[in-house]
């Protein structure tokens, strides 16, 4: 029973992650869409992933599996990671695919309502009586 029980929690979360990667894959790809806040989001979650980590750019290229200035160009956003260097860099972090995108998704969303926030209070302050 225990064994059927694994392989069920095993295959949901596999459906988890290959979900997620398919709409991180769609939003990051749609040319309806400005994916440059997802992609700058992600840049910053695997920065603090990695630092979370302990690791050197040097160190999670070499666990990962991919080249040093692939690293970096992935942490500052200039490149849009694939699926393989996520999944790899997030391996090398010791989390999954699935949290490394729901932080980032968390960030951009906090960002977004810090905006939000700030241009209502600007628009409000102008409003005022002087």
């Amino acid at each position: 029973m225990e064994h059927i029980r694994c392989d069920v929690r095993h295959t949901l979360a596999r459906c988890c992650i290959n979900t997620a990667l398919w709409v991180f894959h769609i939003d990051v790809t749609n040319t309806q869409t400005d994916a440059r806040p997802i992609v700058a989001a992600t840049a910053r979650q695997l920065v603090a992933e990695r630092a979370a980590a302990g690791l050197s750019i040097r160190d999670a290229a070499k666990a990962a599996g991919i080249g040093v200035s692939t690293v970096q160009r992935l942490e500052s956003g200039a490149r849009v990671p694939t699926l393989e260097q996520l999944a790899a860099l997030c391996s090398a972090y010791g989390l999954s695919v699935v949290d490394l995108l729901t932080r980032a998704e968390n960030r951009l969303a906090v960002k977004q309502t810090r905006t939000q926030v700030l241009t209502e209070v600007t628009t409000e302050a102008r409003q005022l009586p002087r």
